[in-house]
């Protein structure tokens, strides 16, 4: 209720040209004063669903509104709420969600998603050799394994067997069973630049040597497919060891095959893995399996062959794996969707994955240029020669380093410190895998450089942009106006019961029910019993349902059902209303109609007059018109309290 009530949607900032450069007071309530431009902004916003007009009638209408809005808000502030924790915490969360858009390169991150958009329609097939290397190293031992991978792509040009080298050359260790086959995936499927670089080589042709931080890559495509998207199966399982002995064996076959025949003949899928699927907790729901897409969590052979299904409710025959038996059920598809019914789902996951460094990497770089960032090279280095080994085992001492004052970065107004930096280094000075010191230094330096480039513009984005300075402004005053209206309107008209109990009574004339019908309706097989019940009711007009009840209890008839429609208000019941036209005469005089609908029912309809509603059977309306009659109550106390003064001249000046 909170986001929504403050608007947590980032809506799109539409505002008139005046309001860039009017900086005139156009209102004041108590000590706060407000420019022509945050007014403006606010009113052209709340007015963007119809035509804004900036007549004179138009923009004191909003003015009305505007000041009570500053009203409470200037309350707030005097009650201390811009000074809770609560609130500041609440406003620091929003702040970081609304810098994210402001921390990215717009353009890249469009890219980004286009692009991924782009090859999430297709699977791509590939294989792959490894040449393993440490992320850390530089060097000679670098300059090695690229040779290597130099070595063996060339191989593959000559027409070696890809196979054969790849068992002989490659790191990966799942290469002993599938001579570096890697099946098919998709985007989001392997790191970024081996994703790239697959979807880049055109089938049947080896990529270039790609780098990732696993080691350098040698890439075979061997196909390119339409993208299959996600599908839902149900299967049956029958368990079965790699180890498994052939008693083992000839038990799981005969379970397959007794299976099999009861698919054959038609019995359901869902009942028999309920029965018989030794994978128990898909089991109990009929075999059936989450959402999965390919590349997933399935095993290689099994995504296949469910892959492989062509039509909805299609059944495999049993598939052997490295777990047992399958039996396979396509349940459903999901093809891929348009680009914009991905876009967000694709935002998102590239938000949380390594590309998105590409965006904060062209970010940084446009700020260093923008803010004339310089490195003193020397500054550094006589940090560095200060950092040794002994950081990799938590020993290194840096309070030599918190002497040097020289500057080491400095952009726009900041400047950082060779202390800045030290003290930076000694988040790293723990037990860890060591790696080559200068690399280490260096790439810990180039994250400095990027974190307080960030972090400065990150802080400076209200004085930088008026679009975003508004939208905290907004969200500051949105979040202190619901705070301190929930404690004077809202949560007050619902704790205080006195309170309500009272204006309910100056009041309750307010609140009436219309006119309103019992309507109940008997049902019995039983002829004899249906007349004796109606007998009964004629007889005893203000009989009530347990009288009734009694009759049929009594009765040793089995086929009665009792139908029961409790007090319908008129226009509540299409039913209902029927009954009461059909008769209006008779409820009007008598109050009461008992008839024998037809041949198996017996119609008992009262009719309520118009009354009184009781305190708990409106309660919700009640409370509702409480609410605003404490909020009008507020609202002229505030305007008794703070002094308000609009700036007339000024709100003229933006109707001409």
């Amino acid at each position: 209720m909170k986001q929504i009530f403050i608007s947590l949607l980032m809506i799109a900032f539409g505002m008139n040209a005046m309001a860039q450069e009017n900086s005139d007071i156009i209102l004041e309530v108590g000590d706060e004063q407000v420019m022509t431009a945050e007014f403006l902004h606010i009113y052209t916003k709340n007015n963007r669903h119809q035509e804004l007009s900036y007549a004179l009638d138009s923009l004191s209408a909003y003015m009305d509104l505007f000041v009570n809005f500053k009203l409470k808000v200037v309350e707030a502030k005097t009650m201390g709420l811009d000074t809770l924790k609560s609130f500041r915490s609440e406003l620091s969360g929003y702040r970081t969600q609304l810098a994210q858009p402001y921390l990215t390169d717009k353009s890249v991150e469009d890219e980004l998603i286009r692009e991924a958009y782009e090859r999430s329609k297709y699977d791509v097939k590939a294989s792959h050799i490894l040449i393993k290397i440490d992320p850390e190293i530089t060097g000679k031992d670098t300059l090695a394994a690229y040779n290597k991978a130099k070595m063996v792509r060339q191989k593959l040009l000559d027409g070696e067997d890809f196979g054969t080298l790849a068992k002989k050359y490659s790191d990966d260790e799942s290469v002993r069973y599938n001579q570096g086959s890697l099946g098919y995936f998709t985007v989001f499927g392997m790191v970024y630049p081996f994703e790239s670089a697959a979807y880049n080589t055109e089938v049947g042709e080896i990529s270039d040597i790609v780098r990732t931080r696993f080691g350098y890559h040698i890439i075979k495509i061997e196909e390119k497919r339409l993208a299959k998207g996600r599908i839902r199966v149900a299967h049956i399982m029958v368990l079965l060891p790699k180890d498994a002995i052939e008693e083992q064996q000839a038990q799981a076959q005969e379970r397959v095959e007794m299976i099999q025949k009861k698919l054959d003949a038609g019995e359901s899928f869902e009942e028999l893995a309920k029965e018989f699927s030794e994978d128990r907790r898909s089991g109990r729901q009929g075999g059936l399996l989450p959402w999965f897409g390919v590349g997933g969590k399935m095993i290689p052979e099994f995504e296949n062959a469910a892959f492989q299904l062509s039509e909805v409710g299609g059944v495999s025959n049993a598939l052997r794996t490295s777990y047992g038996y399958h039996f396979i059920k396509l349940v459903d598809v999901e093809p891929i969707g348009s680009f914009e019914e991905q876009k967000i789902q694709l935002k998102n996951r590239i938000s949380n994955s390594a590309r998105a460094s590409r965006s904060k990497t062209v970010l940084v770089e446009r700020l260093m240029d923008d803010y004339n960032a310089v490195v003193h090279d020397e500054a550094i280095k006589a940090v560095s020669d200060m950092i040794t080994d002994s950081i990799f085992y938590g020993k290194w001492d840096a309070k030599a380093a918190y002497k040097m004052n020289d500057v080491v970065f400095s952009f726009a107004d900041a400047q950082y410190t060779q202390e800045d930096f030290a003290r930076y280094m000694t988040k790293f000075n723990r037990k860890s895998e060591p790696k080559v010191l200068t690399h280490f230094i260096n790439q810990k330096f180039d994250d400095f450089q990027e974190k307080m480039i960030l972090l400065y513009e990150e802080e400076n984005l209200e004085s930088k942009y008026k679009k975003f300075n508004f939208l905290m402004k907004e969200y500051h005053d949105g979040i202190l106006l619901f705070d301190v209206t929930d404690r004077k309107v809202w949560s007050k008209a619902v704790k205080d019961t006195v309170g309500l109990e009272g204006f309910y009574e100056k009041n309750k004339e307010n609140y009436q029910w219309d006119t309103r019908y019992d309507v109940h309706v008997l049902s019995a097989d039983d002829k004899k019993l249906r007349k004796k019940v109606l007998k009964h009711i004629k007889k005893n007009p203000k009989a009530d349902w347990a009288e009734i009840d009694s009759i049929y209890n009594a009765s040793d008839s089995s086929a009665v059902v009792k139908e029961h429609w409790t007090v319908y208000e008129a226009g509540d019941n299409h039913f209902a209303d029927e009954l009461a036209e059909e008769y209006a005469k008779k409820l009007e005089k008598k109050g009461r109609v008992i008839t024998l609908m037809d041949d198996s029912r017996v119609l008992d309809m009262r009719l309520r007059k118009p009354s009184l509603k009781a305190l708990h059977e409106a309660r919700g309306v009640i409370t509702a018109d409480y609410q605003n009659y404490l909020e009008k109550q507020w609202i002229k106390s505030l305007h008794e309290k703070y002094e308000v003064k609009i700036h007339e001249d000024v709100l003229k000046k933006l109707a001409q």
